[in-house]
């Protein structure tokens, strides 16, 4: 590219200087604020880039999304496993009630036998 002042005197073959002058300064600027092939390839690489690391990022949220389902399900299992050791826990108390009242009136048959023999 042609330096600003390299221009200007270019420009001046058909401009007056000072148009010459701002002329060159708003090309130079425009030329500046371009985009290069460079500029745009690195764009395009890291496009790319980002692409490969987004169909990582969706595979390892299908895995995750498996592990929750799975992790669901064993939750289910859980809930009902202890809704049967609830069932069985209520089961052993009353048991354990109709023991205790089986004991209850086996001390009280005894002691009629006791006093009955004495």
């Amino acid at each position: 590219m042609l330096i600003q002042s390299e221009m200007t005197h270019k420009l001046q073959a058909t401009f007056e200087h000072n148009q010459a002058e701002v002329l060159a300064e708003v090309i130079t600027g425009a030329y500046e604020d371009l985009v290069t092939t460079s500029d745009f390839n690195d764009l395009k690489a890291i496009v790319k880039d980002l692409a490969i690391i987004q169909q990582g990022t969706a595979q390892e949220m299908q895995k995750l999304a498996v592990i929750q389902q799975d992790t669901a399900q064993e939750m289910q299992k859980l809930s009902v496993a202890q809704q049967d050791t609830e069932k069985e826990m209520q089961k052993l108390s009353v048991a354990q009630q109709d023991t205790a009242k089986d004991v209850q009136n086996l001390s009280q048959e005894m002691q009629k036998l006791s006093v009955a023999q004495q």
